[in-house]
């Protein structure tokens, strides 16, 4: 679940092929990429070949961990359904909800970065955003990713929602918190800070504990 530990150089501009390579993925795998997430979006020169900044290379980087690593998540996830009390938690079956899990789409999108209210000590953030019984938008400036992060006005914050969970654990609990929207079970609570807490709590006393 943390960000992959790629070395990228300091340069303005990266041909494709460099591209792939830090990644790890071939051309056409990252040209696919582009269609489907729209803020990987590389300039073409004069001779109509991509070239992406440093910007690009980072998103590249952060969809291959959703795609790939975050498998290990959706697994986590799919093993807490197992349990009685969170199966229940949501109202349906195991089975309809690994099967709900399974279909849904995950997409990479920046849903805003995270906020600092000094007054009260606290930093607000959106981990993710359902939209649909079947999409769901992950923050790339949130905790999916990397649970340490640069908060202006706090310096380097980790980010766990309280629950003193890390890595796997961590992407699992929000994923499921995702669910509880998708099932229809949770209202609204990005917003609504308190809401968002008894939510979680919700799901991490009833998969977790």
């Amino acid at each position: 679940m943390g960000r992959s530990a790629v070395a990228i150089p300091e340069k303005l501009f990266f041909k494709i092929g460099e591209v792939c390579e830090l990644a790890g993925v071939q051309a056409h795998v990252l040209r696919y990429w582009e269609s489907e997430f729209t803020m990987l979006a590389p300039q073409k020169n004069r001779a109509g070949q991509r070239v992406y900044r440093k910007r690009d290379v980072e998103i590249a980087l952060r969809i291959k961990e959703l795609l790939y690593e975050d498998q290990y998540t959706i697994a986590g996830a799919k093993k807490r359904l197992a349990k009685p009390d969170c199966a229940k938690l949501f109202g349906k079956s195991s089975a309809d909800l690994i099967k709900m899990l399974e279909n849904t789409e995950y997409r990479v999108n920046d849903l805003g970065s995270p906020k600092y209210d000094s007054t009260t000590d606290t930093v607000s953030v959106v981990g993710a955003q359902t939209n649909s019984a079947t999409s769901v938008w992950i923050n790339e400036k949130g905790p999916f990713f990397n649970q340490n992060i640069f908060v202006p006005g706090k310096g380097l914050t980790t980010l766990d929602f309280k629950t003193g969970y890390r890595g796997e654990k961590f992407g699992s609990l929000l994923l499921l918190h995702e669910l509880g929207h998708q099932a229809g079970v949770f209202g609204p609570d990005a917003n609504n800070q308190t809401q968002n807490r008894a939510n979680t709590d919700a799901v991490k006393k009833a998969c977790f504990d």
